[in-house]
């Protein structure tokens, strides 16, 4: 049984008119492929969220997608609001990959400076112990010489 034919009709085009098929398209919006094949044969409806990632997605309203009533786009300057709005897509992207390659040098950053840390680590403990046998070795001394000095005051 389909459910809800209008909305199907109207998924179907948009999906069709971006040149996308259901696994293409699942990729880019980031719902399963299944879901997408239910709503575009009418077995299920979106969820609220999942309408609104679609309407977002194609830069129409939810409504409009929803029910087929109102104005179609976002913005009714023009009937390349699609194109327009796939642009805007791309440039989303190519500003993710940015991210994303900010993310990855933030990461090996972070990897490097954590590294550093570990071996300025390794020399504090390093120079703790050190400074334990200094300190060893000065009381040794202090005693050392307290003994001498203990020892030439009683020849006197």
């Amino acid at each position: 049984m389909i459910k809800n034919k209008g909305f199907v009709e109207r998924i179907n085009i948009l999906i069709d008119k971006a040149g996308l098929n259901n696994n293409q398209f699942s990729k880019k919006i980031g719902i399963h492929p299944t879901s997408i094949n239910n709503y575009r044969s009418g077995i299920t409806f979106p969820e609220p969220l999942r309408l609104d990632k679609l309407a977002f997605f194609f830069g129409v309203r939810k409504e409009w997608l929803k029910t087929g009533d109102g104005d179609k786009y976002l913005n009714q300057d023009s009937d390349n609001n699609w194109l327009n709005f796939t642009g805007q897509i791309e440039e989303i992207k190519a500003n993710k990959e940015i991210d994303e390659d900010y993310i990855m040098l933030s990461e090996k950053r972070y990897e490097e400076l954590q590294n550093d840390l570990n071996e300025a680590m390794k020399e504090v403990i390093a120079l703790n112990r050190e400074n334990r046998k200094l300190k060893e070795e000065l009381e040794a001394l202090k005693e050392k010489n307290k003994d001498h000095s203990e020892g030439s005051q009683e020849t006197t």
